[in-house]
């Protein structure tokens, strides 16, 4: 064996030792529940019978939360500058089936893209919403950075504090938090961001993480199309473009709001994205799960996917929060 050959056959590590070369293999092989019928997809984005349901802004440094419904497109917009926004996104009826940012990374990739899904936590892990537009379309640079980042988290006052000895003022933790107050959620219902709109990736030296300043320009968009009801949450992050490191000041002229449009296709272009059979919409056996939580809360249509009983009630909660399930 030449040396060429044993260089390649071999990783040697840090301390000396020499490990057989493995072939590097995805986790999961673009399993066809990943995959959605991106003609299907198109025609609901690109509906001409379109209506404008909500339009209203985030202002900067803070935050929102507010409805989806099902088949409804969230876009969110950058309307006056570059800005980076931390996404939150739950099941509308039940809001211990929230946003898994960790298994989206897994089946799709560390940032994501228009036909991409976001997938929601266990015992559920079904898709929640699928991206329908990237205006960016930033694909991956010469540093292995991307945009629209499943890897990072929200900035929070904790390590803020930790790292700096100060008083951070607001972050997008404390913005989501206050966001989802009306609700009745709590700072604990708070998880995984969907950071739009930010530009990260790993050193490929020391694989950290890094930012940089969000290539997003006035009149970029992210749209995503509500796979069931949801209420999503949004925070105009306190970092601006994030091209500033967490810690250092950040001046208000590198901070901006976001606007967001919540639009309504016509049901006859629903009707067809929403026949293709996905089984991902069904909730799976959980001989596991705590069988309260895994109940289902609303009735079920013949394609699996998640719709309110005709005429009924959405599930009650007791005063503590706790699912009030057959009343």
């Amino acid at each position: 064996m030449n040396g060429d050959s044993a260089h390649h056959a071999y990783h040697v590590g840090p301390k000396g030792r020499v490990f057989k070369r493995r072939p590097a293999l995805p986790c999961y092989d673009s399993p066809p529940q990943t995959r959605v019928p991106r003609d299907l997809l198109d025609a609901v984005s690109s509906d001409p019978d379109m209506q404008l349901v909500a339009s209203f802004q985030v202002p900067r440094s803070d935050g929102r939360a507010f409805r989806v419904l099902k088949g409804q497109l969230c876009r969110f917009v950058v309307n006056e500058g570059s800005q980076v926004g931390d996404v939150n996104v739950w099941n509308l009826h039940n809001h211990k089936e929230r946003f898994y940012s960790g298994k989206t990374r897994q089946l799709h990739a560390s940032h994501l893209t228009a036909y991409d899904r976001l997938w929601s936590c266990m015992p559920f892990e079904r898709p929640m919403a699928t991206i329908t537009v990237d205006t960016i379309a930033y694909g991956w640079d010469e540093d292995g950075a991307g945009v629209h980042d499943v890897i990072g988290t929200r900035c929070d006052p904790y390590i803020h504090e930790r790292l700096t000895g100060k008083s951070h003022g607001t972050t997008c933790h404390e913005n989501i938090t206050r966001a989802i107050k009306p609700f009745g959620l709590t700072e604990r219902d708070v998880h995984d961001v969907f950071n739009i709109f930010m530009c990260t990736g790993f050193d490929p030296k020391s694989h950290t993480y890094f930012a940089k300043g969000s290539p997003a320009e006035v009149g970029d968009a992210i749209e995503m199309l509500a796979e069931f009801d949801l209420l999503v949450a949004l925070s105009s992050c306190p970092q601006g473009d994030v091209s500033i490191p967490c810690g250092q000041p950040v001046p208000d002229s590198v901070t901006f709001p976001l606007l967001v449009e919540i639009r309504q296709p016509s049901q006859a272009t629903l009707q067809q994205y929403f026949a293709w059979s996905d089984p991902t919409t069904s909730l799976p056996s959980l001989p596991c799960a705590d069988e309260q939580d895994a109940a289902p809360l609303v009735e079920r249509d013949g394609l699996g996917a998640v719709l309110g009983a005709k005429g009924s009630e959405a599930p009650k909660r007791s005063d503590s929060g706790t699912l009030l399930l057959g009343q």
